[in-house]
């Protein structure tokens, strides 16, 4: 599912990299597609593509985000809510990739932002998350614009810190203290409590749940959200700006596609590599239980994929996906079936 086709940026291959060396005294190749997109925004949502800490603020539009800001055109604070929520931030560690000296987490739209589904969320419970996403970005800010020495890196560290203190009685260093107090931590952390608890809420989803099985009802839901808009529903992120420019281009699965094309040809595709993330794992086991006609046993489903352990793997996905309400098993127990939605 990709719900923000509008600030998709593609970088094009040697051509633009001739223009760029000739016309050296330039910034770069201008991005029309995101500019449209900012268009009439006050703001816009962006986080760093390589940091240690996933914080999303908002940006004023008359700031132009460079090649190491991913920039969301949405200045929606229930949005910057969501994404940063627990739930969110920790999609996007598992989904994106790892990069640089410190190997830090890496912010991939095309693996983090554009597959993740976003809740259902009823007007109360979007106002609700609008009000913290804002006193999150306001509160922020006020507290760098009264210490000019503190960064967000060094905010997020003190509220790593705390949290570590408190799971583990691990003290903190002596600069992680003087940054918690400075920038009122504990503040922070209350409201990021609140956005996390507020987005399990908008999701119907337990407060108490491991991260595992979080990440497997995503999963679950992402194949959700991929069954729909092959059935052309798309939930679009800013409607208003989407479906005009994208909708009537929206052609859902291969059904509508014959009616377009012809018939398809047959094709004997190779077998897939099964994932090496859980992330993966789930939403490939999910995908081929939804596309079979009857069900599945755990070697079937792993003989489609090529590996090592394979079998094992896939098991384990099943019964994380059983336990979610997502996968059903047989009365024998021998083989699942994808629980369809009401």
């Amino acid at each position: 599912m990709k719900v923000n086709r509008d600030a998709q940026v593609e970088r094009s291959g040697t051509r633009d990299a001739q223009e760029y060396a000739a016309r050296w005294w330039t910034f770069g190749k201008p991005r029309q597609e995101l500019r449209s997109a900012l268009t009439r925004l006050p703001r816009y949502t962006a986080t760093v593509e390589t940091a240690k800490h996933r914080v999303f603020q908002f940006l004023d539009a008359s700031i132009l985000p460079d090649n190491m800001l991913v920039a969301v055109a949405v200045d929606d604070p229930a949005t910057l809510a969501v994404l940063s929520s627990e739930l969110h931030t920790g999609w996007a560690l598992r989904a994106g990739g790892w990069l640089g000296v410190g190997n830090d987490p890496r912010y991939s739209k095309s693996r983090c932002f554009d597959p993740f589904p976003f809740p259902a969320w009823t007007e109360a419970q979007r106002a609700a998350l609008a009000e913290a996403g804002e006193r999150l970005d306001a509160f922020r800010k006020s507290r760098l614009a009264e210490r000019p020495d503190l960064t967000l890196t060094r905010l997020y560290n003190a509220l790593e810190a705390h949290r570590a203190l408190q799971a583990t009685g691990k003290p903190m260093s002596d600069q992680e203290r003087s940054d918690f107090d400075a920038g009122s931590v504990l503040i922070l952390d209350e409201i990021h409590r609140d956005i996390d608890r507020l987005t399990l809420d908008a999701y119907g989803w337990p407060q108490d749940e491991s991260a595992e099985d979080r990440l497997a009802r995503l999963v679950a839901l992402n194949a959700e959200r991929a069954a729909e808009e092959a059935k052309g529903q798309v939930r679009w992120l800013r409607p208003d700006y989407q479906k005009p420019r994208f909708a009537r281009h929206e052609v859902a699965g291969p059904e509508q596609m014959r009616d377009l094309i012809g018939d398809l040809p047959e094709e004997k595709a190779a077998r897939p590599a099964f994932p090496t993330d859980r992330t993966g794992q789930h939403l490939a086991v999910l995908s081929r239980l939804h596309a079979a006609p009857a069900p599945l046993s755990p070697a079937e489903i792993a003989s489609g994929f090529k590996g090592r352990n394979v079998a094992p793997r896939v098991d384990g996905a099943l019964r994380a996906l059983a336990r979610l309400g997502y996968a059903q098993p047989t009365p024998d127990g021998r083989a699942y079936a994808a629980r369809k939605a009401a």
